[in-house]
């Protein structure tokens, strides 16, 4: 008997509740200059308790400065609702601070105690804010539900642009908290884009166009959403010509689907490529020099945040001079400028190209034109003289400028000024002088080595700068 009593009172013995702390029950007494919220709250473990907390914060907080529960409720109120609300999960807030917080598990329910500590000049802050908020203009409420509007349809980047709107109606008087609202919005807005990779080249070789393709889009949600006409920068490198190579800039619009599509010109290096699309807010916005004076902090905010929402393809731009049909047409010459028999100089480019994989071949034309035309009748007569496929043209006389007897040895000295003519646009490509000295036993074979070699080093040049 004595067994079944003990068994039986074990069995119908209560849950013993938890003792709340004691700075629960006894926080410290307000004073000139803090005043102090003790909340608890208790729910079923399945509830979010902190967010009880933050209700039960917030209610509080705009009890003690004299709202009502309906103005409490207020739209206008969300973001200063959201920010004192995320006091309990240990956010560091302006003028609030986390003294102490505790959960227990109570069964299947949850009990939270948090004691929170606020400055009474963040008080004081609070209703100067309240006052602007209720007396805010029409506009800047009308431009906030027009955001609002946008963003649940989809239209992200036209509400951002909305929220700035309404910032700049607000960003003439005093009526700080509704412009720092707004742009808030913006800038959170702006942090949650991204655009990605859809399709780019590897390499672009030079005279080629190349097709770089990018999308718009969230990184939270993967949520269809509406980015029509979004205002893309588009900066590319290139040198036109004559010039060095620089930045250029192209401004695009963005598909329905946020897809962007940039065709790159040909370039005119070979080297590292580079492609930058980014969101361009000024072009959309226009003037914002009224936020930047009056509001610096978040106007840096809302440039950094929209300037952030990029992406970089980057790309090897090559040489598309060995696949183009080009033909080599360079004489010899001696002291006096007099045509030679031989052209060691063209057999030593063209075959040193040709090793290297370039479709060159070796022109026979009269030697005739390279002496007897000026300059400016040579460019302009050659594209009619070279008959064929040929795209293009390496022209230029090699000559013997020091010849050297001593008993030694011969030593021989050539050089040439070589130019490559586009034969379609008439476009000076290559136009460089190069010397070659040489030394031998026999005269006739070191003169032939000196323009040989003269040749390799031309082909050499033209491997790395012809584009």
């Amino acid at each position: 008997m004595l067994l079944l009593f003990v068994l039986f009172s074990c069995a119908t013995t209560p849950e013993k509740e938890i003792q709340p702390p004691e700075w629960y029950l006894n926080p410290p007494p307000d004073n000139n200059e803090y005043r102090y919220f003790a909340i608890s709250q208790r729910a079923s473990i399945l509830k979010d308790i902190e967010s009880l907390a933050g209700d039960e914060l917030f209610a509080r907080v705009s009890s003690a400065l004299g709202l009502s529960e309906s103005e409490a409720e207020k739209d206008d109120l969300s973001e200063m609702r959201k920010e004192i609300r995320s006091v309990v999960s240990g956010t560091q807030v302006q003028g609030f601070k986390l003294i102490n917080k505790q959960v227990d598990e109570l069964g299947t329910e949850k009990i939270i105690y948090i004691l929170v500590q606020m400055e009474n000049s963040r008080m004081d802050q609070l209703r100067t804010d309240l006052e602007d908020i209720f007396r805010a203009g029409s506009t800047a409420s009308i431009y906030s539900v027009e955001a609002e509007n946008l963003v649940s349809r989809g239209e992200v980047y036209k509400g951002a642009l909305s929220y700035i709107k309404a910032a700049l109606e607000s960003a003439g008087s005093d009526n700080r908290f509704i412009t720092e609202q707004n742009l808030r919005s913006a800038i959170s807005l702006f942090e949650d884009m991204e655009i990605t990779t859809v399709d780019s080249p590897e390499t672009l070789a030079v005279g080629n166009s190349g097709v770089f393709k990018a999308r718009l889009g969230l990184k939270s949600s993967d949520k269809p959403a509406v980015w029509k006409d979004v205002a893309v920068k588009t900066a590319f490198r290139d040198r036109k010509k004559g010039a060095v190579i620089g930045d250029r800039f192209a401004m695009l619009r963005s598909s329905e689907t946020g897809l962007v599509t940039f065709v790159h010109p040909s370039p005119g290096f070979t080297g590292a490529g580079k492609v930058v699309m980014s969101l361009d807010l000024l072009y959309d916005t226009g003037d914002l020099s009224l936020l930047e004076k009056n509001f610096p902090e978040e106007y840096a905010k809302l440039i950094s945040a929209s300037d952030s929402v990029k992406v970089q393809f980057d790309f090897s731009i090559i040489s598309s001079a060995p696949t183009v049909l080009t033909g080599v047409y360079i004489i010899d010459s001696d002291f006096l400028r007099k045509p030679l028999d031989s052209r060691q100089t063209q057999q030593g480019l063209t075959s040193s190209l040709q090793s290297a994989g370039f479709n060159t071949l070796q022109l026979d034309l009269d030697r005739k034109y390279l002496f007897d035309l000026n300059d400016e009748e040579l460019l302009r007569d050659l594209p009619y003289l070279i008959n064929g496929d040929y795209k293009r043209t390496v022209f230029g006389v090699a000559q013997i400028v020091e010849f050297d007897d001593a008993a030694a040895g011969f030593t021989v000295v050539t050089e040439a000024r070589v130019r490559v003519l586009d034969l379609e646009s008439g476009e000076i490509l290559f136009d460089e002088t190069l010397s070659k000295r040489v030394q031998g036993g026999e005269s006739q074979a070191t003169i032939n080595t000196s323009f040989k070699e003269l040749g390799k080093s031309f082909a050499a040049l033209l491997m790395d700068k012809l584009p």
